[in-house]
């Protein structure tokens, strides 16, 4: 490009110029050229302004878009929210105030009416109102689960009726932590589960401890040590309790501690005696004391042989009420 070149020619170029889109060769040729002619540096000028008009606008319009895309995913965000907010609302709204949740905390009666077992309960949390039942399983181990919520203007009772034909009871429904007979009998919750937990032989220690555990023998009475005799008949056990009595809190213990020896006497089967020891504090000196109920002596005082309180969910029921354990 030695001769010069018009300025068309150098006009058309310029913009492959300014993009840096040019040989080495012709850069310098074009640059030669400017430095020459007033009328290519004029339309040179123009370009490079028009081109940084473009950008901008162009840089403009993306920063714009780019707004656009990010007020959009905050809407999106916020409506996301939103809707999970309102949605875990109405979930817990549904369970708390209509669906409720199962409880077992509730008083129940029972009849027979016509060919109908009509359960009547309450439920005991004044705060809680009914929300309906639900039957489960067939045959022996069929179920019923109430259910109760929170009150409200929707629901506000805690009473409830539920009929179920009697064909259907095979000798006994579960409802909560208690059994209805078929006749109508209802038995409470502590005697379904001391009676579900009954134990053959003395000398499984877990069993005996299940037994012990449901009546609540250390929560009421003390930590206490057993020691078993199963070497040979009568088989015995023996409850040694760590806690210093005062005089004045002997009586009620023993009572208590008696009515759990009926209890186990008639629990445990192979078991004849039931001992505890514990120490009295008398005059500032401690005095071992030492007590036995045999099941002899407990049937006497039952009129009954005690083994024969184990042999239903109604039998044990009625011990439990005879010693007060309820």
């Amino acid at each position: 490009m030695s001769e010069k070149i018009k300025c068309e020619v150098i006009q058309d170029l310029l913009p492959l110029y300014v993009d840096d889109l040019t040989s080495s060769e012709t850069k310098n040729e074009i640059e030669k050229h400017l430095l020459n002619c007033q009328k290519c540096n004029l339309f040179y000028s123009d370009l490079k302004s028009s081109l940084i008009i473009e950008n901008q606008e162009d840089r403009l319009m993306e920063i714009d878009y780019l707004k656009k895309i990010r007020t959009s995913s905050n809407k999106k965000y916020f409506f996301g929210i939103l809707s999970s907010i309102l949605i875990v609302s109405l979930v817990l709204f549904l369970k708390l105030f209509i669906f409720g949740t199962p409880t077992n905390n509730f008083v129940l009666d029972a009849e027979i009416i016509g060919d109908k077992l009509v359960l009547n309960g309450e439920l005991l949390d004044s705060g809680k109102a009914y929300s309906g039942y639900k039957l489960n399983g067939s045959g022996e181990n069929k179920s019923i689960v109430i259910y109760s919520g929170l009150v409200s203007p929707f629901k506000k009772s805690g009473g409830f009726e539920i009929l179920i034909p009697v064909e259907d009871v095979e000798s006994y429904i579960s409802i909560g932590e208690k059994k209805v007979k078929d006749d109508g009998t209802v038995i409470n919750s502590m005697a379904v589960k001391l009676f579900e937990a009954k134990n053959p032989y003395i000398g499984n220690m877990s069993a005996n401890g299940r037994i012990a555990n449901i009546l609540m023998i250390s929560e009421n009475l003390g930590g206490y040590e057993n020691f078993l005799k199963t070497s040979d008949e009568p088989y015995s056990w023996k409850l040694i309790f760590a806690k210093e009595l005062k005089p004045g809190e002997e009586e009620f213990f023993n009572s208590k501690m008696t009515s759990c020896a009926f209890v186990l006497l008639a629990l445990v089967d192979n078991v004849s005696i039931i001992e505890w020891e514990y120490e009295v504090s008398l005059s500032g000196e401690n005095e071992k004391k030492s007590f036995v109920v045999t099941k002899e002596e407990a049937s006497i005082v039952l009129g009954d042989n005690i083994k024969n309180y184990s042999v239903s969910y109604e039998e044990l029921q009625k011990l439990l009420y005879f010693v007060g354990i309820n």
